[in-house]
């Protein structure tokens, strides 16, 4: 098991630091990445937003969160989950 920690994704705005991440790709389902505040999921459920969610929940890897400034709980409890289900 490892852990790596990063932060500041702000939803889309910063994935592409995601997807080029060399060691993404090699680590197991035993690995953690935590993104520490401002991981910015979900904000506005666009098609982009939501193809950014599918291809994090595709990672090998399991990627758990701590909140930031930059989290719209207000939008979370206002809706339901629009891009897929949640188990």
């Amino acid at each position: 098991m490892t852990v790596y920690v990063t932060g500041d994704i702000h939803g889309g705005a910063d994935m592409q630091k995601l997807r080029d991440w060399e060691l993404g790709d090699s680590l197991a389902s035993d690995d953690y990445l935590i993104i520490a505040g401002d991981f910015g999921f979900p904000w506005d459920f666009s098609t982009e937003e939501c193809a950014d969610i599918a291809w994090l929940e595709s990672r090998p890897y399991t990627v758990l969160f701590v909140d930031g400034n930059h989290e719209r709980f207000d939008h979370w409890a206002e809706r339901p989950w629009s891009c897929g289900t949640v188990g």
